[in-house]
C-alpha cells in the first residue's frame, strides 16, 4: 500500500497507521519479554545464555524497528521531533533516558535469573545467586539515580552540575564493579544474554555522560577565563 500510490492515502500518516505502529510495539515488548523468559525456553536456556540466536536478535530488532516506525509517524504527521526536542530540554538527558531504561533491563533480568536459579536449594548456588543479587540492586540503583537526574531535568531543564557528577561518578565506579563480576565466568552475566549486554551497555553509558560533563566543564572554565574554548558539544547546556 506504500508503494502505490492509489493505495497509500488509505494507510500513509492515518490513525491506522498510528494504531498499528502502537499494536506492534505492544507485540514485538510481549515477544521480547518471553523469548528473554528463561523459564520459557525459547532463545535462551534456564541460566539465561542464547541458545537460539535468530530468535534472540531478530526478535530485539522488531522491537526497535517498531519504535522507529512509531517515531517516524509521529515526525511526519504532528511534525513532532522527539529526538530533536529531548536534546535541546537538557543537557544529557537523551544518555540519562537511555541509560535507566538500560538499568531496568538489568534488574529485570537478575530478578529473573534470581527467581529460577536461587529459590529452589537444589539450584543454589552460592557464589551465582550473591552475584545476582548485586545485579538487581545495582540495576535498582542505577534506575532510580537516573530517574531522578531525569525529574529534575524536565521540571528545571537543567539539574545542578556538582549533583549530576558525583552522580555519574557513584554509578561509574558501581558498575566498574558490576560488569567486572556480573559479567564473569560462572557469573550471571557470563554468557551472552541481555543481562551481559545491557550491564556493559550501562556501563558506555556512563563513560558517556562522564566525557560529556567533562567537556561542559572544560568549556565552562574557558569562558571564566576568557579563553576561547573549542564548540560545545551537541548535547550540552553551554
Amino acid at each position: 500500500m506504500h508503494l502505490v500510490a492509489s493505495y497509500s492515502i488509505f494507510i500513509v500518516g492515518t490513525k491506522l497507521e498510528g494504531f498499528l505502529s502502537i499494536f506492534l510495539i505492544a507485540c514485538w515488548s510481549a515477544i521480547v519479554g518471553v523469548c528473554s523468559d528463561t523459564t520459557s525456553g525459547l532463545a535462551v536456556d534456564e541460566t539465561g545464555r542464547v541458545q537460539n540466536g535468530n530468535l534472540y536478535y531478530f526478535s530485539w530488532a522488531g522491537f526497535i524497528c517498531s519504535v522507529i516506525l512509531f517515531v517516524s509517524y509521529l515526525r511526519s504527521v504532528y511534525s513532532i521531533d522527539l529526538a530533536g526536542e529531548i536534546r535541546t530540554r537538557s543537557a544529557r538527558l537523551t544518555l540519562w533516558a537511555a541509560f535507566m531504561a538500560s538499568s531496568l533491563v538489568v534488574m529485570g533480568s537478575s530478578a529473573r535469573m534470581f527467581d529460577t536459579q536461587c529459590r529452589q536449594i537444589d539450584t543454589y548456588i552460592p557464589t551465582y545467586c550473591r552475584i545476582t543479587k548485586f545485579a538487581v540492586s545495582l540495576g535498582c540503583l542505577g534506575t532510580v539515580l537516573a530517574l531522578g537526574i531525569i525529574a529534575v531535568k524536565i521540571a528545571t531543564s537543567m539539574a545542578p552540575f556538582t549533583c549530576e557528577v558525583v552522580t555519574c561518578l557513584l554509578l561509574f565506579l558501581s558498575y566498574t564493579f558490576g560488569v567486572a563480576y556480573i559479567t564473569s565466568e560462572g557469573a550471571p552475566g557470563g554468557p551472552l544474554n541481555n543481562l551481559y549486554y545491557f550491564t556493559w551497555f550501562s556501563f558506555l553509558l556512563l563513560f558517556a555522560i562522564g566525557g560529556n560533563c567533562l567537556e561542559q566543564y572544560q568549556a565552562a572554565k574557558a569562558i571564566r577565563e576568557g579563553r576561547p574554548s573549542a564548540p560545545a558539544p551537541p548535547d550540552s547546556e553551554v
